[in-house]
């Protein structure tokens, strides 16, 4: 369920999940790979509502826009598939990324000393 919604249902299942690592993973994972993907988005469609440039650039930025989200979506189903096996699927350096958000969230109980 992390993966459904791109990064939102990512944030919202990192923030409600506190227990499961293997949950948290995948929503961390999700926020920050879908929220890559939506920020060069939005920076790609900014470019493309300069009056002038947008218009020169328009067939680079179409060209760029399908080759974010068809891989983009190709990725989506890929990870949502691989969690509901219970495959803890990594993606190249996003993954480190999500592991070390994981850990920096993730509260230690601290150990009494007697």
């Amino acid at each position: 369920m992390s993966y459904v919604l791109g990064w939102f249902s990512g944030l919202i299942f990192f923030v409600i999940e506190r227990k499961n690592r293997f949950v948290r993973f995948h929503a961390a994972q999700s926020f920050i790979f879908f929220g890559i993907v939506s920020v060069v988005y939005i920076v790609i469609r900014l470019l493309s509502i300069i009056p002038v440039l947008g218009f020169l650039l328009s067939p680079v930025l179409g060209c760029a826009t399908l080759i974010l989200l068809i891989p983009a979506a190709l990725i989506w189903v890929l990870l949502m598939i691989q969690a509901y096996r219970g495959v803890n699927f990594r993606l190249p350096i996003i993954s480190g990324y999500a592991d070390s958000l994981i850990d920096r969230f993730t509260s230690k109980k601290k150990r009494r000393t007697v």
